[in-house]
Parts: structure tokens; C-alpha cells; sequence
């Protein structure tokens, strides 16, 4: 019941050790997509609690557990916590950081076999479990600890066609929620050593470093029907995620501008370039004053109230 994820086998009297690539390719496909969908069954965690110290370490996990069903669904939860998050004895995770420090350039390309598929099990956990607090410290551990992580869960995150509704502004809040806590790019990604020099680093850093700051589900055509409406909560919304990538923006050109790797300059306009690709056109936004005017009314109500928090966002 004490589970951890050991890089060994044990065959009689004795263990015998197994490369962490070789853990990575075992755990790698059903074995993970098994243990999230099971997973997605334990019970809620405790939210006074810390779910990766308590569960990493095994601390009453099966208190009040009755149900065998239920103890397998909780283990089964612990061992992606170890998997995602524990640095020390996750495979994967080892593996990664063996990658970077022998050969950043490698990295990119070995570590695409399994960072995807763990991102869609991030997600599916976030699904199972919820986006309570506990999940939510879950969640910014493991993009914490693994930075490259990021763009693979972000193309996990979904956003439909916005309309004036509950559950079109509680997904804007959770997209932003996520953009706003996950790491920007900074020198744990060493920039500077996994692309080579000349053209063909800008082009791939500035796709990886998009990547890194806008989801794919977040496209110029969504956020110009989210400015359009005439729901101010649905615009004050769509107006606190543009803060949001724009500040991610800026940090990433920021961090480029600190480091000493030749051309970044380059590199930081073509990121900027593309980053207002994904915005609505400016003439949209210059459109939300006049539609949302706090002053137009004397009266203290409850459409004045809301348009005051459009133009503040705005702000």
C-alpha cells in the first residue's frame, strides 16, 4: 500500500535495474491510459489536504476505503501523482531531465514519444477529479516541474462556440486560470541549447514558445465573437484572458532578451507577430467603449455595475 514507482525488477532473492527509457516505454500507451480512466473513479480528495505530498507519501490514503473498488481507483490516482509530479521517482520525468542534460537537441525529439500522451492524462484527471484546490496545487506542480509539459496539455484544453452562458465564461475563467498560473518560458526550457544557431532555431522556438502561451482552442475567431456579444460578463471574460496572453507574451520576450543566445531580437517580433494573429482586430476592441459605457445611465444598476467591470478589464 506504500506504492512507489521502482526502476527495478525483482526475480528471487534479488532486484535487478531497469533503464528508465525502458520504464518510460513500459508505462507508456494502455498501461497510462488504464490507470487515468481508473483514477477518474476514486474518491474526491480532501481539500485540506496537499494531494501530491500526502498521496506521493502515502498517508491514509485507504483511511475509510471499504470498497476494493474504491482502494484500487485511489492507488490507481497515487501512481499518476508519482508518474506527473515526483521529479525523483517518476520514470518519466527522469528520463526527461536525463535527455536535456546529455543532449538538449535529442530531447525534443525523444521526449515527444510520451510528453504528449501525458498531458492527455493530466487533463483526464482534471476531468475525473475536478478543478478544486487540491487539483489545482496537482496541476501547477506538474507543469511547474516540467515546463515542456505545457504546450501538450494546453492542446488538451477545449473551448466551443462562445455563447452568452454559464458554461461559455466558466471555460474562459479555466483557461485563463490555467494561463495565468502555468510557468512561462524561462532557463529551466534552455532555450539556448536545444535549438541550433540560424534561421531555423527562430522558426522553431517561436512555434514551440506559441505553443507554450496560447492553447490551440483559443482562436481569433472565438475571441471576436466573445468581444462581440452583448453580454458583459461574457466580454469582461474574453477581456481578462487577452490580459492573460499578453502577459505570458511579455514574459517569454522578456526571458529571450536576458539570455545570450544570438538573434533573439528576431525572434521575439516573429512571437509577437504571431501572437497578434490571435487576437481580434483592434477596430473590435476600440468597439467596446460605446457598447458598454457606464456613464450612459444615472442609475446605480445592475447593467451599469456590469459594464463598469468591462471597461476595468479593459483598462
Amino acid at each position: 500500500r506504500n506504492s512507489r514507482v521502482k526502476n527495478t525488477i525483482h526475480i528471487g532473492d534479488h532486484d535487478f535495474p531497469i533503464a528508465p527509457s525502458l520504464m518510460v516505454n513500459l508505462l507508456t500507451g494502455e498501461i497510462l491510459n488504464n490507470l487515468a480512466k481508473l483514477s477518474r473513479w476514486a474518491p474526491t480528495i480532501d481539500t485540506n489536504t496537499d494531494p501530491v505530498k500526502d498521496l506521493i507519501e502515502g498517508k491514509s490514503i485507504f483511511e475509510g476505503l471499504i470498497d476494493p473498488m474504491e482502494s484500487a481507483c485511489t492507488e490507481a490516482r497515487r501512481l499518476l501523482f508519482i508518474l506527473l509530479a515526483d521529479a525523483k521517482s517518476s520514470p518519466f520525468l527522469h528520463h526527461l531531465q536525463h535527455l536535456k542534460n546529455i543532449d538538449p537537441n535529442k530531447c525534443i525529439e525523444q521526449a515527444g514519444l510520451f510528453l504528449p500522451q501525458l498531458g492527455m492524462t493530466l487533463h483526464s484527471m482534471m476531468i475525473g477529479q475536478g478543478y478544486n484546490f487540491p487539483m489545482r496545487m496537482f496541476l501547477n506542480r506538474c507543469l511547474n516541474t516540467t515546463p515542456e509539459l505545457v504546450p501538450h496539455f494546453f492542446k488538451t484544453l477545449q473551448l466551443k462556440d462562445p455563447k452568452p452562458n454559464y458554461r461559455t465564461i466558466s471555460s474562459l475563467s479555466f483557461i485563463e486560470g490555467i494561463l495565468r498560473e502555468a510557468p512561462a518560458l524561462n532557463h529551466r526550457t534552455h532555450l539556448g541549447k536545444i535549438f541550433s544557431a540560424g534561421e531555423a532555431r527562430d522558426t522553431i522556438s517561436t512555434r514551440w514558445a506559441l505553443s507554450s502561451i496560447i492553447p490551440p482552442c483559443v482562436t481569433k475567431l472565438i475571441l471576436a465573437k466573445v468581444v462581440q456579444s452583448p453580454s458583459a460578463l461574457l466580454v469582461s471574460s474574453g477581456l481578462k484572458l487577452l490580459a492573460t496572453i499578453l502577459r505570458r507574451t511579455r514574459e517569454c520576450t522578456l526571458t529571450w532578451a536576458v539570455t545570450s543566445v544570438p538573434g533573439n531580437n528576431g525572434a521575439c517580433n516573429e512571437l509577437f507577430q504571431e501572437v497578434l494573429h490571435h487576437l481580434p482586430d483592434v477596430p473590435l476592441l476600440l468597439s467596446i467603449p460605446s457598447r458598454f459605457d457606464p456613464y450612459k445611465s444615472t442609475d446605480c444598476d445592475a447593467s451599469s455595475n456590469a459594464n463598469a467591470i468591462v471597461m476595468i478589464h479593459l483598462c
